[in-house]
């Protein structure tokens, strides 16, 4: 319990909100939970949909609790299809109780939103035989709900599964032909190649994502040529 409290951060931004609720329209964005002494990961909208429904469990528990703020964050296994593969409570301030029940059902029902399969599938990848996937997780900007006087914060990180790692597994390994390919069509074949390097080439990769052909080219053959 006293990590949780101690890792919601900013709360005095919560007062400059827009008006709680279904109208609010949106997410909180300026209110953050963090685990304290943890980086927050990137983060992506939730679906307006599942905000809809999170919001509906509030109106409709929240006499459960007393009046007050509490704080619940949950943890995300995606799959590599994009759906949400199992969802469980990382700590709560109300363990137990009807809300977070009702919260975390919602979250497993949610549509995964595209920008988060996008991120977790490109940066789970093998490095020196040994995929890495857990290196790069993605959040949910941090929502309100509120009704009735309970104020209830939710936090939600999404990981790679077993199937994401897998996917990432089965890429095809950077080669010169691969490369040289990527130089003469550029765009999406250029990312995924930069996706699937590491270390200084990938950093090199991105750097020259916008070069022209030539010097792709000439990239890939001081890559990979013998």
């Amino acid at each position: 319990m006293k990590k949780l409290v101690s890792g919601v951060v900013a709360l005095a931004l919560f007062g400059c909100a827009s008006d709680p609720g279904h109208g609010g329209g949106g997410n909180r964005s300026n209110v953050f939970l963090t685990e304290a002494g943890r980086a927050r990961p990137a983060s992506v909208d939730t679906p307006s949909e599942t905000l809809a429904e999170l919001q509906t469990c509030v109106d409709q528990l929240a006499q459960k609790v007393s009046p007050d703020m509490y704080a619940v964050l949950f943890d995300i296994t995606a799959t590599d299809d994009g759906k949400v593969g199992t969802v469980k409570v990382n700590d709560s301030m109300i363990a137990g109780n009807d809300i977070e029940k009702c919260l975390q059902k919602v979250l497993s029902q949610m549509d995964m939103p595209a920008a988060a399969t996008n991120h977790l599938s490109s940066h789970a990848r093998p490095t020196m035989g040994v995929v890495q996937a857990a290196a790069a997780p993605i959040a949910l900007l941090p929502i309100v709900l509120v009704a009735g006087g309970v104020t209830i914060l939710v936090g939600v990180t999404i990981y790679a599964g077993t199937e994401v790692i897998e996917a990432a597994r089965r890429r095809p390994k950077p080669t010169l032909n691969r490369c040289l390919d990527a130089a003469a069509g550029g765009g999406v074949l250029w990312e995924n190649l930069c996706n699937a390097l590491s270390g200084v080439k990938a950093a090199q990769c991105w750097k020259h994502a916008n070069s022209n052909e030539t010097e792709k080219r000439n990239m890939c053959n001081a890559w990979f040529g013998n």
